[in-house]
């Protein structure tokens, strides 16, 4: 779906819904980047290669005690770090690649976890009237967290709904592109600014201003809506 310019306020537009996204939301880009770092070949999946790839033999237990200090022949044996440099060998390196998959893995799902999840949180919801002039329908225009600020989708509002989620959000679904969130405490609704954890007041204030622009309000998310056109 391609992003479009958001129209600024005016008397046929206005912001049904607003709120900051959280922290975590705001620094995904520097998260996703730390677990590249941290998972890449510079720290863990390095160390899964080289120094977590080395294997103990079966007779590691004979290393020797460290020589004393007071020991004539100090030459009659190895240090420590030597003797058991010299009963280590390297994992296979079957065993080493699936570790490092793994890890590889699990980092690739957080970073994908946290962007599919700002992706889908809503910052702002604007509402524009119909224009008689170009014959345009009424628009919801939806901004995420991902989103650059003036920047969103534009949807009919015949194809949007709005459901109530858990506790603290609701959810404005799309007729075949599943659905956004709205959290609900500390957002701003039609200008009025909600405590943060008045959820119940807001979802009120929410299903009422959405009822007041034409949109729908159905009991709960649905995966597959039935397309009104």
């Amino acid at each position: 779906m391609p992003l479009v310019s958001v129209p600024p306020l005016s008397t046929n537009t206005a912001t049904l819904y607003h709120r900051r996204p959280p922290l975590w939301a705001r620094w995904a880009l520097v998260i996703v980047a730390v677990d590249v770092m941290v998972v890449s070949v510079t720290s863990v999946i390095e160390y899964t290669w080289d120094i977590a790839g080395l294997l103990r033999s079966s007779n590691a237990g004979a290393i020797n005690e460290p020589v004393q200090k007071d020991q004539k022949d100090p030459e009659t044996k190895d240090s420590l770090p030597v003797q058991i440099a010299t009963h280590m060998h390297m994992q296979p390196v079957w065993k080493k690649t699936l570790f490092s998959c793994l890890h590889l893995a699990a980092g690739v799902a957080v970073a994908g976890a946290v962007l599919a999840n700002r992706a889908r949180l809503l910052r702002t919801v604007t509402f524009t009237k119909r224009d008689s002039k170009t014959k345009t329908p009424p628009l919801i225009y939806v901004q995420a967290a991902s989103h650059p600020v003036g920047l969103g989708f534009a949807f009919p509002i015949r194809d949007c709904y709005l459901a109530s989620g858990a506790t603290s959000q609701m959810v404005l679904q799309v007729d075949e592109l599943g659905g956004w969130m709205l959290n609900l405490g500390g957002s701003v609704i039609n200008g009025q600014k909600m405590k943060a954890k008045e959820y119940e007041g807001a979802r009120s204030n929410m299903i009422r201003l959405w009822k007041d622009v034409g949109g729908e309000v159905v009991s709960k998310s649905r995966s597959n809506l039935p397309s009104k056109k």
